[in-house]
């Protein structure tokens, strides 16, 4: 038992799981296994974002470290510390996929059994409490574009995986912007706002073109 891999212990194991080091200078991601990484929109979200990694970062000084349960990306999320070192961090529960659900998805057969219509999704920034009231104020600027004029389509048509990239671009304090479709609709979050002066906030859900 002493000379058992961890890495190699949880790469067998089935649920998503990823390995941190609490004694390194930086606390950081040392390994994810090969369950989360068939999840990829979920693996590229680990550092990037805001709130996931205030919960599992040991450094992190937000009451969410203290709980050890999360919710993020519709999956609850445990954690636990192996030999006073390593962060085990698990997905723990993960949403069913029926048939219903996957009749009009066309994702690689690794999501497919994972990703469910946007009306069970609970974890969106239009959905999350907000505490900023600038933050708020941009968001109900976004609800309110007439999205259904864009090549987008209505908020409540957007797929999985969009509604989680505006989610971490929307909770990143760093100016940032998606330019998306086919002509290119940008939306972006409040710091891009700020750098976008008097264009701000008519350029949201334009076409890059007439924008700039």
């Amino acid at each position: 038992m002493e000379t058992v891999d961890i890495q190699l212990l949880f790469d067998d194991d089935p649920r998503p799981t990823f390995i941190g080091d609490c004694k390194a200078p930086t606390p950081a991601i040392c390994h994810v296994n090969k369950a989360l990484l068939d999840i990829p929109q979920i693996a590229r979200s680990l550092n990037s974002h805001n709130a996931l990694r205030d919960w599992w970062d040991p450094a992190s000084r937000v009451s969410s470290r203290l709980q050890s349960e999360f919710r993020h990306g519709r999956f609850r999320w445990s954690k636990f510390v192996a030999c006073e070192r390593w962060l085990i961090v698990s997905i723990i529960e993960q949403p069913l996929q029926t048939e219903k659900d996957g009749s009009h998805l066309q994702e690689p057969a690794q999501l497919s059994r994972i990703i469910l219509p946007l009306e069970s999704c609970s974890e969106t920034i239009f959905d999350l409490k907000i505490q900023s009231p600038d933050l708020q104020e941009h968001i109900k600027r976004i609800q309110n574009v007439d999205w259904g004029a864009t090549s987008l389509g209505p908020i409540d048509s957007w797929s999985y995986e969009l509604n989680i990239l505006v989610t971490t671009m929307m909770l990143e304090t760093r100016p940032s912007a998606l330019f998306l479709g086919r002509d290119h609709i940008i939306i972006y979050n409040l710091a891009y706002g700020v750098v976008s002066g008097s264009r701000h906030p008519r350029i949201l859900g334009k076409s890059i073109i007439g924008a700039w």
